[in-house]
C-alpha cells in the first residue's frame, strides 16, 4: 500500500514543491497574484494529503481521521476550481464579486465537517463503505457549477485575454478536471485530480510569468522587446506600423508631477487598446511613444482608431501627434519604423498648434478619478 500511495503522488509531490518554491523566491507577481497561487498550492497538498490519509486508514475501521480525510477531500475539490477562477480574475477591481463567488465554498467547507458528524454528505455503513449522504452531491453539483463558470469567463474573455489566448488554457484546465473528476468517481482511479491541478498550476504560474514579462508595467500594453518578436513571426506579410505620440507630454510632468504624467500614458494606452483594429496589436515603445502595428495595407481602420482616440483625450484636455507607413516589399521594420517615424513628426509640426489642448487641473482630477 505504501508502496502504490508514494508511486501515485510522488509526481504531484515534486512539481508542487517546485512551483511553491517559484512562488516563493519570484516576486515578479504583485502580492494578490502570489496570494492566489499560495491559495492553489495549499489546496493541492490538502487534497493530495486526504487522499494518502483515505486510502491508508480505509481498512481500518471509521475513525476520526477517515471522517477528516472524507470531508477535507469534499471541501476542498471544488475550491480548486474557484482557485482557477480567482486567478482569471486576478486583475479585477471588484470584492464584492470574489466574495459572493467565494461564500458557497465557505458553507461547504462548514456542511463537509459537519457531515463527519451528521453525515450529511457522507456516512459509513456497517461494512465500513463510505456512503452518499442526501447532500452527498452538492460538492460535485459545486463543482461543475464553477467549471462551468470558467468556460463562461474564458468564452467571454477580456480583450487581454483573447489576445494572449489564456482562455484556452482556462478551457483545457477545466476540461482536464472535469475528465479527471469522472475518471475518479466511475473508474475509481486514484490521484488524478490531484495531479491535474498541480500540473496546471504550474503551466499557469509559467503562463503568467511570461506575460508579465512580455508587457510594460506602467500601460499594461506589449513592450518593445514583445513588437521585435512579432514582426519576425508576421515575416514578409504586409502591414501598417502607426507611430503615436503624445503632445506637450513634459509640460504635463513638470506643471502636474510624474504622477499625472503616468495617469496621462495609461489613459492613453486604455483608449488605444479600445479602439485598435480587430487583428492589430498596440505597444508601448518608449517614453510617450506608442506603436500600433496592424496585418494588410488598410489604412481606414487605423484612421478610425485614431479619430476615435482623439475624440476621447479632448475630454482631458489632451491630444497625440500620428504618423503612418504601410510596409513594401521587402522593407525592414527598421525601414517602416523610420518612415512612420518621420511622419508622426510631420504631423506634430503641421497641426500641433492646432490640435493644441490646454490642460487644466478639473482635467487632472478627471484624470486621477478615471485612473482609479
Amino acid at each position: 500500500m505504501i508502496h502504490d500511495i508514494i508511486q501515485g503522488n510522488f509526481l504531484t509531490f515534486i512539481v508542487t514543491a517546485f512551483i511553491a518554491t517559484f512562488v516563493a523566491i519570484d516576486h515578479g507577481f504583485d502580492r494578490p497574484t502570489r496570494r492566489i497561487f499560495g491559495v492553489s498550492i495549499t489546496l493541492v497538498v490538502l487534497l493530495m494529503a486526504a487522499g494518502v490519509v483515505g486510502e491508508y486508514y480505509k481498512d481500518s475501521g471509521f475513525s476520526l481521521v477517515l471522517g477528516l480525510s472524507a470531508a477535507t477531500e469534499r471541501a476542498v475539490r471544488p475550491a480548486t476550481i474557484l482557485a482557477l477562477i480567482l486567478t482569471m480574475l486576478r486583475e479585477e477591481k471588484r470584492p464584492r464579486l470574489k466574495w459572493l463567488l467565494s461564500a458557497p465554498i465557505i458553507v461547504n467547507w462548514i456542511l463537509s465537517f459537519l457531515s463527519i458528524w451528521n453525515g450529511w454528505y457522507f456516512y459509513y455503513d456497517e461494512a465500513m463503505v463510505r456512503r452518499l449522504g442526501p447532500l452527498g452531491l452538492v460538492p460535485f453539483v459545486m463543482s461543475g457549477v464553477y467549471m462551468v463558470l470558467v468556460i463562461v469567463l474564458a468564452l467571454k474573455a477580456t480583450r487581454r485575454l483573447r489576445e494572449d489566448n489564456e482562455w484556452i488554457l482556462a478551457i483545457f484546465i477545466a476540461l482536464s478536471s472535469t475528465i479527471a473528476t469522472i475518471a475518479e468517481a466511475v473508474f475509481k482511479y486514484k490521484y488524478m485530480l490531484t495531479g491535474t491541478i498541480a500540473v496546471a498550476n504550474c503551466a499557469y504560474y509559467m503562463y503568467i510569468h511570461v506575460q508579465v514579462y512580455k508587457r510594460d508595467s506602467l500601460t499594461r500594453l506589449l513592450n518593445r522587446h514583445n513588437l521585435e518578436f512579432d514582426i519576425n513571426d508576421l515575416g514578409s506579410s504586409s502591414y501598417v506600423c502607426t507611430f503615436i505620440d503624445v503632445d506637450d507630454f513634459k509640460q504635463i510632468n513638470d506643471r502636474y508631477g510624474h504622477e499625472a504624467g503616468d495617469d496621462a500614458l495609461v489613459l492613453v494606452a486604455r483608449y488605444l487598446e479600445k479602439y485598435k483594429p480587430e487583428d492589430g496589436r498596440v505597444y508601448r515603445y518608449g517614453g510617450d511613444e506608442f506603436v500600433v502595428i496592424t496585418p494588410g495595407k488598410s489604412r481606414t481602420r487605423v484612421d478610425g482608431m485614431i479619430t476615435s482616440v482623439m475624440k476621447k483625450l479632448e475630454e482631458y484636455g489632451m491630444s497625440i501627434s500620428f504618423g503612418l507607413a504601410v510596409r513594401s516589399q521587402g522593407e525592414s521594420f527598421d525601414e517602416v519604423c523610420d518612415r512612420a517615424d518621420r511622419d508622426m513628426y510631420d504631423n506634430k509640426r503641421k497641426y500641433k498648434h492646432i490640435r493644441r489642448r490646454r490642460m487644466t487641473d478639473s482635467c487632472i482630477n478627471k484624470l486621477r478619478k478615471g485612473r482609479r
